[in-house]
């Protein structure tokens, strides 16, 4: 989360060493000059480096007093010749023109002549999702084959809590049990017991006393920041759902048995490159809310330093290489 300050901290530090993983599994893409070759006056960063020399952002606002993340972003280059360009994704588009690249929106404009998948990178904020322009644009730069954090396609699909749970199912990948829930489903008897029976296999819908004592998260599919979530018992599920398909008849819902967590949730950053190279670039743990079952950051947690397992390793990697 670009929010927290400890977790960003560690973050940027990954985005420092990215060109660093890069340069490690890819051939050298720049050449360092040594101190006494640099020239008096000369404008060179010390002691850094970076492999990009411009990074784009796409966003909902690109004023960096109102947006932090963007701030952050700012603030982590500035040691470094990048350039920060940050296009807002209402107005956004971009269009070929020969081996030219185009991208603008209301206010810049920017021409890409010479750009690569190893000097510029697309950082595609959560705002471009649903965006037709934006997406365009994004997909003219990942075409192109530049660098994009995180592809148009997997981030679609990152945005639907339903179709990311199949993702892992397909995968293998462990998870809390889930069904997807809508108000078809919902008013159909033998269709809302299958959903049921997929969270709780040995449910007897028909003692309500004992579905009391079985927990269920329901979350709409687009949420984040802990916003559209709420946990309850299957017993007063029927009634809550009822409701809220009363308000909003074609909402979509996702609904997962509850698993109690030791005491928040894990986050992993993991970059992974063409050939199917990968490496863990950075790890936190959010702690969860006094008196609440959420853990975001947006929230009011907190985010600590944690050291992986090899089992929490492996499941980190894996997920990343299907998503």
């Amino acid at each position: 989360d670009y929010r927290n300050t400890s977790t960003l901290e560690r973050l940027l530090e990954a985005h420092r060493s990215l060109g660093q993983v890069l340069q490690e599994y890819q051939a050298p893409v720049m050449e360092k000059v040594a101190p006494s070759e640099k020239k008096e006056g000369s404008d060179e960063p010390k002691g850094n480096t970076c492999i990009f020399e411009r990074i784009l952002v796409f966003t909902n606002n690109t004023n960096p007093k109102e947006n932090k993340s963007l701030r952050l972003i700012e603030e982590a280059t500035k040691d470094f010749k990048v350039e920060v360009h940050a296009f807002n994704v209402d107005e956004v588009d971009a269009r070929r023109e020969e081996n030219r690249i185009i991208v603008w929106d209301g206010d810049n404009e920017l021409v890409l002549e010479e750009a690569s998948n190893i000097d510029t990178l697309v950082i595609s904020r959560l705002g471009v999702q649903g965006e037709l322009d934006a997406e365009h644009a994004v997909k003219v730069l990942q075409d192109r084959g530049i660098l994009v954090l995180n592809p148009v396609y997997y981030s679609s699909i990152a945005c639907n809590k339903y179709e990311t749970a199949k993702l892992l199912e397909a995968a293998k990948i462990p998870q809390p049990r889930f069904c997807y829930m809508d108000r078809h489903t919902l008013y159909d008897e033998e269709l809302y017991a299958e959903a049921i029976h997929r969270l709780f296999p040995k449910a007897k819908l028909d003692d309500k006393d004992s579905l009391e004592e079985l927990e269920v998260v329901v979350k709409i599919l687009d949420g984040h920041g802990g916003t559209g979530v709420f946990t309850c018992d299957v017993k007063k599920l029927y009634a809550i759902l009822q409701c809220v398909f009363a308000v909003d008849s074609k909402r979509g819902l996702i609904i997962q048995k509850k698993e109690e967590a030791d005491g928040g949730d894990i986050r992993v950053h993991v970059l992974t490159l063409r050939g199917g190279k990968q490496k863990i670039l950075a790890a936190m743990k959010r702690v969860k809310l006094s008196g609440d079952f959420r853990s975001n950051v947006s929230l009011g947690a907190k985010a600590e330093p944690v050291k992986l397992t090899k089992e929490q390793e492996k499941i980190a990697l894996e997920t990343a290489k299907v998503s």
